[in-house]
């Protein structure tokens, strides 16, 4: 029983780990909110791993242009693509350290306040 449990959840994360490259380049709207959504619950729950490796995957999910009305990317981020991705990659650092909540939360804000467009 313990085994098929084990090769389901082995199964189930494999699946979702070939599926994520996949989405994003379908849709990578829809990928970096997924993984936001992720990296933000993570953050939450002082899950830093999960933080890094959220952080180093937004890095990928913002190819040019990549905007649309259900999008909150705003121009700025490729008019000043080396600061967008240094607030990841001290995102990612950071987490990688273990870095408090507040600390962590600061790089959200930090990007957040530059670089979304808030809808509505």
């Amino acid at each position: 029983m313990k085994f098929k449990l084990l090769l389901a959840a082995t199964i189930g994360l494999s699946l979702t780990a070939i599926s994520a490259p996949i989405v994003a380049q379908d849709d990578p709207i829809a990928a970096r909110q997924a993984a936001m959504k992720a990296m933000g619950g993570a953050l939450k729950a002082g899950d830093t791993a999960t933080v890094a490796a959220k952080a180093a995957e937004l890095k990928l999910l913002f190819p040019e242009g990549s905007m649309s009305e259900k999008s909150e990317a705003s121009p700025k981020i490729w008019e000043e693509w080396d600061d967008f991705i240094a607030i990841f990659d001290k995102l990612e650092a950071d987490a990688t350290a273990g870095a408090a909540v507040p600390v962590l939360g600061g790089s959200c804000k930090a990007c957040h306040d530059n670089y979304r467009v808030k809808k509505g």
